[in-house]
């Protein structure tokens, strides 16, 4: 996507190419112009603003949220699918508005700085009011495990490890750890369990990530006991066409069934950091060689390859964009 920014502040951005789901930009966004603006870093109401004197459809618009959640779902979303598809994340907005409104404030936050727009560091001023404090729900877990994310790619780990570890403790909390979690809060709607599945895995897998990029001993989603069934496959998210999860106890004896079982690209990365946490364990193990340690990851990493369905194993998708999370994944089993 080709960025202009004008004198004034304002930039223009032309239309995006379709997302990696294959789904195209809204055309409300698009109708006007070839090029919509994304944001006005001299308006003085460039943050969220959630008014109760609006309807929830109100407030969508008001705060322009069409074109907040293009840049998010076009640069952002492939590699970190955890919050709810666009479509059913605009349809809630357009509803429920309000129990978003912490996970809108990171959105914007997050779209403005791939807009590479300046309005972004009045926004991260807002987070840290708007986030000291949160309800203790899904919503909010998923709003700090973004913050997270985007603050340790800001280069800012300290302060990265500190709100991740918010997130999880509210996680834990609420025991979003629990398989009961996602069907208890899913409101029956099997989109939104899903996404609760996902928020878990998601902290899971940054939580495992993070301890090893900061080289710790240890994580905390590692030594949590979790029962949440796996998340499917990223087209079936996208289409709210959400099958019967497959499980924990179903993965770990895939070798067993007499025909060959295809997880989710999520369900091999969740193996990868899983692994990350096994050999993380065996290091504190008392008496344990390094030599032992070592070769416990090695066979590990070979089973992981030796169960990877060929369909898996190529991170390019058919219309030629990368499969992020399989990428990730790749990425961890060969650091």
């Amino acid at each position: 996507m080709l960025h202009h920014v004008h004198d004034s502040g304002m930039i223009t951005t032309v239309a995006p190419t379709p997302n990696a789901e294959g789904d195209e930009p809204d055309k409300a966004c698009l109708e006007e112009s070839p090029q919509f603006i994304i944001y006005n870093s001299t308006d003085q109401n460039s943050g969220d603003r959630f008014n109760q004197g609006l309807t929830p459809s109100q407030n969508y618009a008001s705060n322009g949220m069409d074109k907040i959640l293009t840049v998010y779902y076009q640069y952002f979303n492939d590699a970190h699918p955890y919050i709810l598809p666009r479509r059913h994340l605009i349809s809630r907005l357009q509803t429920n508005y309000a129990s978003l409104m912490h996970l809108v404030l990171i959105l914007k936050f997050i779209s403005s700085i791939y807009a590479l727009n300046s309005v972004s560091h009045g926004l991260h001023a807002e987070l840290d009011m708007e986030f000291g404090i949160l309800p203790p729900n899904g919503f909010s877990v998923q709003a700090l495990l973004l913050l997270a994310i985007t603050t340790l790619c800001c280069g800012k780990s300290d302060q990265a490890r500190k709100t991740l570890d918010r997130a999880i403790s509210m996680a834990l909390e609420i025991k979003m750890n629990s398989r009961e979690f996602a069907t208890e809060n899913g409101e029956g709607n099997p989109v939104l369990e899903e996404c609760w599945r996902r928020t878990w895995w998601g902290l899971f897998v940054v939580d495992g990530t993070f301890a090893g990029i900061r080289r710790e001993s240890y994580f905390t989603c590692w030594t949590a006991v979790t029962n949440t069934d796996l998340p499917c496959e990223e087209r079936e998210y996208s289409r709210g066409k959400i099958p019967v999860p497959m499980t924990l106890d179903e993965y770990e004896s895939r070798e067993f069934a007499e025909d060959e079982i295809v997880f989710s690209p999520f369900t091999y990365l969740i193996d990868a950091v899983h692994i990350i946490g096994a050999t993380m364990e065996a290091n504190l193990e008392y008496g344990v060689t390094l030599d032992s340690i070592v070769g416990r990851a090695n066979i590990r990493w070979t089973n992981w390859f030796l169960y990877l369905p060929p369909s898996k194993q190529d991170m390019m998708k058919a219309n030629g964009r990368t499969n992020e999370i399989l990428f990730q994944a790749h990425i961890l089993i060969n650091t």
